[in-house]
């Protein structure tokens, strides 16, 4: 059976990194999985398949639809059409979109396969075939979907709306068709009315994620949904015999809207933002209560959990305040992105000369420090507990602690936040890591690396 799969294209309002949390309140063992707002399919991409789970992608926007099933049917005539379309323009751009419109341009595979159907098939069956070959004529398009694909990787936040990236050397994306192929094998892919879908795959067994357009920035999306649409969306979804899972944007109008449904919140990086550290409210709603479903902890694995930022757990009887972050000290040359067209040039550069340097998203992320929302929610956090805990578990160290490791260190944002905690808090120890080294700094605060402390 297929694995689980990135998804290939730029899409607005990913839910890639969200992936481990949204599963989590998913009920186990649905009979058929849907989504009916597909888009860049990050989540069905990145869920693992199952033998006994009929999954269902489904989106309105036929280019999207197209590329879907182009990557799963004609994976390596799609990449080869790709490696043929370069984008590193404007007016290549405007090229592609006018390319777009043109819908007679069909494959030569449904002309063949219609060949084939009147040659060995008659009557209704024939007809039935054929019928589903009309359906597909305007789909099974690679040139289109290549076009599609790239004028979605050439615009800005993949809205395709307009051309706003620097050109991109696309055999740094290609790969990710292979495995998104075998992960999409099983799946139906569906080109309907997300309502209509909707009616039609719901039932006692069945789990429908929905990921629709958020409220009040429709304009970002290719398919137009007004306000009455949300509204139609909801009292469908509330009349739904199956498991119901929706994402939204946090805001006064959807949780008055869904006040009948069970509303999870939390904040997410906004990627739309310019403003290092920006955030927004996401929520995830269901028609199901999800406590029983959900780990408080976020486990990962069975033997892994994700303690969250800003964050107390109570782990057997104990109580843990958790802060992860770090500043980078080994950028002085800078943070190299592989979407840069001289990318190769200066991370050799770089090598050959011993630079300090790390490349965007695969060394360095920019949310590598917490934002001004996380630090709130921590402060928040810790009032509850009247700043009592009895582990303290963090990347780095205060600033006072990280003077006595290094007496030229430089405090920053974080460490000082850190050092609050530790003046404001009572608590038993305080582990942290970050230095590469075992040490116990005084009778309160350890350093880890390697070696592996059992506290419980």
């Amino acid at each position: 059976m297929a694995g689980i799969a990135r998804p290939f294209i730029p899409w607005i309002g990913s839910k890639e990194k969200l992936i481990p949390y949204i599963w989590q309140v998913f009920p186990s063992n649905p009979k058929l999985y849907l989504e009916p707002f597909g888009g860049g399919g990050a989540l069905l991409l990145g869920i693992q398949p199952k033998i006994s789970r009929m999954d269902i992608y489904n989106d309105f926007n036929c280019d999207l639809v197209n590329l879907f099933l182009c990557a799963r049917e004609c994976t390596v005539q799609l990449v080869q059409e790709l490696k043929f379309l370069p984008l590193h323009s404007r007016a290549e751009f405007d090229l592609l979109k006018e390319f777009m419109k043109h819908k007679e341009l069909l494959q030569q595979r449904i002309a063949d396969e219609r060949n084939a159907v009147m040659e060995c098939f008659s009557g209704e069956e024939r007809e039935e075939l054929l019928q589903i070959l009309r359906g597909r004529s305007n789909l099974f398009d690679v040139q289109r979907a290549a076009a599609y694909y790239k004028v979605c990787r050439g615009s800005f936040s993949g809205t395709t709306s307009s051309f706003g990236v620097k050109p991109n050397n696309l055999t740094n994306f290609l790969y990710l068709f292979d495995d998104a192929s075998k992960r999409l094998q099983d799946v139906i892919i569906e080109n309907k009315d997300c309502l209509d879908i909707i009616r039609e795959r719901d039932g006692p067994d069945s789990l429908i994620y929905c990921d629709p357009p958020y409220f009040d920035a429709e304009s970002l999306y290719a398919v137009d949904f007004p306000k009455e649409k949300h509204e139609e969306l909801h009292w469908i979804l509330s009349q739904c015999k199956g498991y119901i899972v929706v994402s939204y944007n946090d805001c006064p109008f959807i949780r008055s809207l869904y006040g009948d449904f069970f509303i999870l919140a939390f904040r997410r990086n906004n990627p739309l933002s310019q403003k290092p550290g920006a955030t927004y409210g996401e929520l995830i709603i269901t028609n199901y209560d999800p406590r029983p479903y959900i780990q408080p902890q976020f486990k990962i694995r069975p033997h892994v959990i994700h303690l969250m930022r800003g964050q107390a757990f109570e782990l057997q009887g104990r109580t843990f305040f958790t802060m992860g972050g770090a500043q980078s000290h080994d950028i002085a040359d800078g943070i190299l992105d592989m979407d840069s067209p001289d990318f190769y040039e200066r991370y050799d550069s770089m090598r050959r000369n011993r630079g300090q340097f790390r490349i965007n998203h695969i060394s360095w992320w920019q949310e590598e420090l917490p934002s001004d929302e996380e630090y709130a929610e921590a402060r928040q956090t810790l009032k509850r507990l009247d700043w009592k805990v009895d582990y303290i578990i963090t990347h780095c160290a205060p600033t006072a602690i990280q003077q006595k490791i290094n007496a030229n260190f430089r405090p920053n944002k974080l460490t000082d936040f850190l050092e609050e905690v530790r003046s404001r808090s009572q608590f038993h120890y305080w582990l942290f890591g970050h230095y590469h080294d075992n040490r116990i700094i005084d009778e309160k605060y350890v350093m880890l690396y390697e070696q592996m402390v059992r506290i419980l």
